[in-house]
């Protein structure tokens, strides 16, 4: 039985889905923020659209490289989650 699997057969919600096993994330939880850092570990550029289970919430994009913040667009709530494409 795979992780996903387990988690259903236990009605635990997942935190992300991402839908592409070239991609890995982590996520914090802040008193004030839900950070996720979502990485492509493949070497060519991917469009995804991953949901963040934060519905209602204004997700940004942050650039480890600069810290420069911005607010994603196209944004869909689909239940508990936001989805939101991303080129990665």
């Amino acid at each position: 039985m795979t992780v996903e699997e387990t988690l259903n057969a236990l009605n635990i919600i997942p935190d992300v889905k991402l839908g592409n096993s070239d991609f890995v994330y982590a996520h914090r939880t802040t008193a004030v923020r839900e950070i996720y850092f979502v990485a492509n570990r493949s070497e060519k550029s991917i469009r995804i659209s991953p949901g963040f289970r934060v519905a209602g919430h204004r997700p940004e994009r942050w650039s480890p490289v600069n810290g420069e913040r911005r607010p994603l667009a196209h944004i869909r709530t689909e239940g508990s989650f936001d989805r939101c494409p991303l080129a990665v």
